[in-house]
């Protein structure tokens, strides 16, 4: 008799089906000892308002249950973080996907909805190849990439790469310290505590910058101080780098969230050898002193839309 046994997707597959079976078991659980823990409450209570008609507030009996209630109303609470943890669908992954997922909270454990959460590279550049997630009712997002057969990662197992949560003004609410690294078939979890959130999101240093038309070429970010404040009306200088001239591709003004976006066409750049540009900016205050440069390096082979994270110190500006 010959014995067929399952692939690795397969066997994964019914890892995966275990481990949410488990996750529903483990809900009905907390929930049944949740109900457990209030019918006790109600029970303490009745006796303990006997007890202090028989004897007296602070009765070493009565000291007793009034002790135990609080340690179950901390319970309570507990068990409503898990019981809401338990809730949290985690998608199923195969060998060719790395993931990173977690929750997002105030500093009193209350999830929260509506922020983008992000990867920025050590230049605390976005990384757009990995997207980004928005939140839900439980603080749960969801970062995943998976790389085709035979297709390469789109970041090397050395380069590192931190979370970033953003609100809908662009304002980065917190940057992770500790580092990820991309590892394909692997899934890693964060728990992220932020102390003042604002309750809606955005893309990750974007607007709504609208179609791409096959001609039509962007770059967008923002610019920051040490802080993490919008730098408002500063000049945004966006250059083509070449070998004898540089070509200037467009000139804007950041925004009252220090955001800019500059658009150009096709023909501002391409020669004869070249389909792509090398970018880099230049920003001026608004006296005209010039406060960041990043000619060197540039961005060579830039995409058709290239985001730019920018911090200027405060002391390089002058208003």
């Amino acid at each position: 008799m010959t014995t067929i046994l399952p692939n690795n997707d397969e066997m994964l597959a019914k890892l995966g089906s275990g481990f949410a079976s488990l996750d529903g078991q483990r809900a009905d659980g907390l929930l049944k000892l949740k109900d457990f823990q209030a019918t006790q409450t109600i029970m303490l209570e009745k006796e303990q308002a006997r007890l202090e008609k028989k004897y007296f507030a602070d009765h070493p009996k009565v000291k007793k249950i009034a002790e135990r209630l609080i340690y179950n109303q901390g319970l309570h609470s507990e068990l409503d973080r898990e019981i809401e943890k338990s809730k949290i669908v985690i998608p199923q992954i195969g060998p060719n996907t790395w993931m990173v997922h977690g929750r997002v909270m105030n500093a009193d454990g209350v999830a929260i909805s509506g922020l983008a959460v992000s990867l920025s590279d050590d230049e605390e550049q976005w990384v757009s190849q990995l997207g980004y997630s928005c939140t839900d009712d439980l603080g749960h997002f969801v970062l995943q990439y998976k790389v085709a057969e035979n297709d390469r990662s789109p970041l090397s197992d050395s380069q590192r790469v931190f979370l970033t949560v953003t609100d809908a003004n662009h304002n980065s609410l917190y940057q992770a310290i500790e580092p990820l690294y991309m590892r394909i078939g692997y899934i890693d979890y964060r728990l992220i505590v932020i102390k003042d959130p604002d309750q809606s999101y955005t893309s990750p240093e974007t607007e709504d910058f609208g179609a791409i038309y096959p001609n039509a070429w962007v770059a967008c970010g923002k610019v920051i101080d040490e802080e993490g404040k919008p730098h408002q009306g500063l000049m945004v200088t966006l250059y083509d780098k070449e070998f004898l001239f540089d070509d200037v591709l467009g000139t804007v003004i950041t925004n009252e969230h220090g955001v800019f976006k500059i658009i150009y066409r096709t023909e501002a750049f391409r020669k004869l050898f070249e389909d792509k540009p090398d970018l880099y900016l230049k920003i001026s205050d608004s006296k005209g002193n010039l406060v960041y440069n990043s000619e060197s390096p540039v961005r060579p082979d830039a995409n058709q839309m290239e985001r730019f994270r920018i911090k200027i110190k405060c002391a390089f500006i002058n208003e």
